[in-house]
């Protein structure tokens, strides 16, 4: 009985797809600048979109499986700081792009809310911009990829002021969930959901997009 449980266990294991192999992002060690517009519009780099122009989509769906579920991040530190990222960049373009300015009203409330409250949660003063805020969790993300706890606190700290702002991204046990604000989950919730009734359509790459981020 004993060799055909530990049979049909072995079968099992072979049935399941194997573990995805997660890895730096392709801007690290150093992501570039990401510069602005005269309207103080973002004007994300082709590498931080993977090239894609509807990237305010891609980022969408990828937090929509990621952020929005703070659970899903536990032990995976590099890429809380990085959804971070996105969502402040994102919650940017919800503001000032044109594009957008015929989405719902709760749509940008939901996300300026979730955007103000992860500043208020990581300490992140007013005039500190966008571009500057995402920037600095970007090389926080790097940081964390190379287990430089200590670069990561330095970078971070030159726009959060919260003392335990690093252990809030990336929890010093290494395991546990990130403790991120219901608002920024529902944020990162809500930007796929908004984009849709807005009537953008899915591309396939979207679409697949969302399984790989």
């Amino acid at each position: 009985m004993g060799l055909g449980l530990a049979l049909m266990l072995a079968a099992c294991a072979a049935d399941r797809p194997p573990p995805v192999e997660e890895r730096a992002s392709a801007y690290c060690p150093t992501p570039p600048v990401v510069p602005v517009n005269a309207q103080g519009l973002v004007l994300v780099p082709p590498i931080l979109r993977s090239n894609t122009v509807d990237w305010e989509s891609l980022y969408a769906y990828a937090l929509e499986y990621s952020l929005a579920s703070p659970r899903t991040l536990a032990g995976r530190a590099p890429q809380t700081a990085r959804d971070l990222a996105r969502l402040d960049l994102l919650g940017n373009s919800f503001e000032r792009n044109q594009r957008f300015q015929t989405l719902a009203p709760e749509g940008t409330l939901m996300m300026r809310t979730g955007v103000w409250s992860m500043r208020q949660w990581l300490g992140v003063p007013a005039d500190v911009s966008a571009a500057q805020l995402a920037g600095a969790l970007l090389a926080t993300e790097c940081a964390l990829w190379q287990g430089d706890r200590a670069a990561a606190r330095a970078v971070l700290a030159k726009v959060a002021s919260a003392p335990d702002a690093l252990d809030r991204i990336a929890p010093a046990d290494g395991r546990s969930p990130p403790p991120v604000p219901v608002e920024v989950a529902a944020a990162a919730s809500i930007a796929a959901k908004a984009i849709r009734s807005h009537g953008v359509a899915d591309g396939p790459f979207i679409r697949l997009g969302r399984l790989g981020f």
